[in-house]
């Protein structure tokens, strides 16, 4: 990937993924600030062309452990899994393809998952054991897993990753506010963006800077 895969989404920018090889791995540790694994939230805009790659175009992955969490974009649909048995959520929603649609997950291990498509709870079922995920110790990877076979096939906005379980109503926020632009890793008061990227093969984006909010 590189600058050419920017482009203009309403009043922001995505990253545009094609179905072979694209991700953007920010590398281990970024996720540090999220205490223990156990509850977290992330929000991301994005436009789905196909499934991805085999069916199964990740939007996102924490890692490529025992601990992974896993956001599929499967057939008109979406899949939250937690490898390991601590989180897996069964959704039940249609979503359309070509379309800028917004995504939330709230994370509390053992005691409640759920998805939102466009801030509406599509949570069919959850499979909450107790424990942690080992995400801390993860990469973060958008738009592919670490091997590079389940690319998404389309474009990413806005991805924010929280240290806590966001409520309906700030994710509702969320979803009205639109897409933005970057990537933000959000601790408590203290919003860290990500932007800009390495030479090479594949874009890792760096922190670059941070403000409060």
């Amino acid at each position: 990937m590189d600058a050419s895969d920017w482009v203009g989404v309403n009043r922001g920018m995505a990253l545009d993924f094609d179905i072979t090889d694209d991700l953007i791995n920010c590398g281990p540790g970024v996720l540090t600030f999220i205490n223990g694994g156990s509850v977290f939230s992330v929000s991301a805009w994005v436009l789905r062309r196909s499934t991805g790659g085999d069916g199964f175009g990740r939007l996102f992955e924490f890692g490529n452990t025992n601990s992974n969490v896993i956001l599929n974009s499967l057939s008109n649909n979406v899949n939250l899994n937690a490898t390991g048995g601590a989180v897996t959520v069964s959704v039940n929603s249609t979503v359309a393809t070509n379309v800028m649609t917004h995504y939330a997950l709230s994370v509390s291990v053992g005691v409640s998952a759920n998805v939102y498509v466009n801030s509406t709870n599509v949570t069919a079922s959850a499979n909450l054991s107790s424990g942690t995920i080992n995400i801390a110790a993860s990469d973060l990877i958008l738009g592919n897993r670490l091997n590079a076979q389940r690319s998404l096939d389309g474009r990413i906005a806005d991805f924010r990753v929280y240290n806590r379980a966001l409520s309906p109503s700030e994710i509702k926020q969320l979803y009205e506010g639109g897409p933005g632009y970057g990537l933000r890793l959000e601790r408590k008061r203290t919003r860290f963006q990500v932007q800009g990227f390495n030479a090479g093969r594949y874009r890792r984006q760096q922190l670059i800077g941070a403000g409060v909010y």
